[in-house]
């Protein structure tokens, strides 16, 4: 499947995800803004500014998740009749989430490996077909 982004669709970090998330190529987010924002140690006083921003991250990381996985989260995980969003593929959501964050603005090799335990966590859940 491949998506043309009408070139009106915003700019900032995550707009793809947002724009994807907007027209139901996958599901709820897995991770709150409240919960990334508590992960990441925000307190209060530093405002709302990054938000977007954060969530932006989240959608893209569980994106990237998810096709790490072969599956979406909202097709085998937390509907009617199936079991909650467990809590590692939780975890490596927010710390791939976390990492772009953190060097949201840095470019390199070091960004294009995922973040220590991610792929483990990934492995045990990952749907092989051949």
């Amino acid at each position: 499947m491949v998506f043309n982004f009408p070139p009106t669709s915003g700019t900032g970090a995550g707009w793809r995800a947002r724009y994807l998330r907007e027209i139901g190529f996958f599901g709820m987010a897995i991770i709150t803004l409240t919960e990334m924002r508590d992960y990441l140690s925000f307190t209060d006083d530093l405002g709302t500014a990054d938000n977007a921003m954060i969530t932006g991250m989240i959608d893209a990381a569980q994106a990237h998740i998810e096709r790490l996985l072969g599956f979406t989260m909202a097709a085998t995980f937390g509907g009617l009749g199936q079991p909650a969003v467990p809590a590692d593929l939780k975890q490596a959501v927010q710390m791939l989430a976390a990492l772009w964050f953190e060097y949201r603005e840095a470019a390199g090799g070091s960004l294009n490996e995922l973040p220590f335990g991610v792929a483990n966590i990934v492995r045990e859940y990952r749907e092989y077909t051949f």
